[in-house]
Order: C-alpha cells, then sequence, then structure tokens
C-alpha cells in the first residue's frame, strides 16, 4: 500500500526467480530486509526510487524511474504472505520539509497537458 506519505513494502527474497516469481519460501532476515531492520535502530532515512511502467516513442514498453525523497523505516513485521510463506513487512513515512512529490508532479503535468489538447 502506498499513499505518497506511507509507504507499506513487502520485503525482498523468498520468490521462483526462475518461472512464475510466485512465493515458493519463507523470506529471510538477510540482503535488502536487514539493511530496512537495521535503518530502524539506527534512524537513518532512506532514498525512494519508484518504477513506473511507460512506453517509448515508439511504442515499446518500459520503465521510468523517479526519485521520491527520504523515507524513515518506522516499523516492520513478519507475516503470512497471499502463497503462505513468511514475509516481511516494512512502514516507510516520508520526512516532512521536502519538496512535493515527484510522481504527483508528473501527474498533474500530464493532467494540465491533456486538457490543453482538448
Amino acid at each position: 500500500m502506498d499513499n505518497g506519505d506511507d509507504i507499506y513494502y513487502t520485503g525482498q527474497g523468498g520468490n521462483n526467480t526462475k518461472g512464475d516469481c510466485r512465493q515458493n519460501h519463507n523470506q529471510k532476515m538477510e540482503r535488502g530486509n536487514l539493511a530496512l531492520q537495521n535503518n530502524i535502530g539506527q534512524d537513518v532515512p532512506v532514498r525512494v526510487i519508484r518504477g513506473h511502467k511507460s512506453k517509448s516513442s515508439d511504442g515499446k514498453p518500459g520503465m521510468t524511474y523517479t526519485y521520491d525523497g527520504l523515507y524513515k523505516v518506522v516499523n516492520s513485521w513478519p507475516e503470512k504472505g497471499a502463497s503462505g510463506f513468511n514475509v516481511y513487512k516494512f512502514h516507510l513515512k516520508r520526512i516532512q520539509g521536502q519538496p512535493q512529490l515527484t510522481t504527483k508532479q508528473v501527474w498533474c503535468l500530464i493532467c494540465i497537458k491533456k486538457k490543453r489538447v482538448h
């Protein structure tokens, strides 16, 4: 879940990387999951970069990445995922006093552009 100021992120790992990418075992508290967990105790912010599906000028699918600022990891917990395996969840909260979210700015520019065309 993501409302801009609060992100609920599901940790990494535990999925089948050679097939359908479904969970096939429990996530472990290692690598990225461990880094986010350590940020809670050390009060170190994380940078959030969002990926958006997009199309190039020739119509091919691709991804556009936008930097959306600094977030604080405020909580984490394990829970059963949709496939029945344990996953880690992380609550990230946007640090106040930063410029407006890039994704909202991009969306507003698209809205304005469409209004001018019609």
